[in-house]
């Protein structure tokens, strides 16, 4: 996930996960020659216990001699959706690296939060995308996790072992959030009456469906012709329709992700919209807009658009 003498950026929030990520790599840094900077997001959701994290988090990047930097998201974020905090941080981070001239940048999912994700996914009718879950190396944002193997259990261990403390967000055991659901009510009820080691299971078959479909180069990104800033791609009308079905959409997936920069593949009824206009066999242009993206199928060229 990253070489000698990489530049890395931590997302480091202050829970058990993220101070092992931080912990691990420290260790890491002076055998490999690493140059560690620490990312934190405060949304200042929770009052004191927000600012509680933030000081957590600076104090251990202070005790490291870790240069870190601290975002505190615009107000109005605060009550939109778990999907907008969750690009707001990814976009903090980019720009970190960006900034920072970073090679990686090092997210502390588990091997819990990979089953959740695969349930998630599932329930909610995902493509074969969201049944690989959670990239190890995303090349494309240059994400890297490399604590995806360990358990949740394991984590908290090594952070007693090494005595490291940690803040647990009371926010993660709110049901209202159906990841939370999930982890808390599906997860052990599985375990109690299937499959006691569901999470290995889950976090397995989705390491295995993204070895068993890993895309080749024609309905990949090299498919798409792209603009410099990569806000418009175009393709030709009939090179997709000689695509299958399967690679129709694969390719629609990462057209998506790419242009509307992130981290998530677009819903399966977005893709099939689009799909739809494409291989349209009416004699007249076909415009479908799902924000941010617009497409419109003309003269026989396919052009997506981000509207920024």
């Amino acid at each position: 996930m990253w070489h000698r003498g990489d530049t890395i950026v931590l997302g480091v929030s202050g829970g058990a996960d993220s101070m092992c990520l931080l912990h691990a790599f420290s260790v890491l840094a002076d055998k490999e020659h690493l140059t560690l900077i620490v990312a934190h997001v405060n949304y200042g959701l929770r009052g004191k216990a927000s600012q509680r994290d933030e000081r957590h988090v600076t104090s251990w990047a202070k005790r490291l001699a870790l240069p870190y930097h601290i975002n505190h998201p615009p107000k109005h974020l605060r009550g939109t959706s778990e999907n907008t905090w969750r690009k707001a941080r990814y976009d903090f981070f980019a720009r970190i690296a960006q900034k920072e001239h970073a090679d990686a940048i090092a997210i502390a999912h588990n091997k819990n939060d990979q089953a959740e994700t695969l349930l998630l996914n599932l329930l909610r009718g995902s493509g074969p995308d969201g049944l690989r879950g959670m990239p190890y190396n995303n090349h494309d944002t240059h994400v890297i996790r490399p604590l995806l193997d360990v358990a949740r259990e394991d984590i908290v261990r090594y952070c007693k072992k090494n005595h490291i403390r940690y803040y647990n967000d009371k926010t993660n055991t709110d049901t209202r959030y159906k990841r939370n659901r999930i982890r808390h009510s599906l997860l052990p009820h599985l375990a109690k009456h299937y499959n006691p080691k569901i999470i290995d299971t889950l976090a397995r078959t989705a390491h295995l469906l993204a070895q068993d479909n890993t895309p080749s180069p024609t309905d990949e990104h090299c498919f798409w012709h792209y603009n410099t800033a990569q806000t418009q791609a175009t393709c030709a009308q009939q090179a997709f329709n000689n695509l299958s079905l399967a690679q129709q959409r694969r390719t629609l997936r990462t057209l998506t992700q790419t242009l509307a920069k992130q981290p998530q593949a677009s819903s399966f009824g977005t893709i099939e919209s689009f799909r739809r206009a494409i291989i349209s066999t009416k004699n007249k242009p076909q415009f479908v807009h799902v924000p941010p993206l617009k497409c419109t199928v003309k003269g026989g060229i396919v052009t997506f658009t981000r509207h920024v």
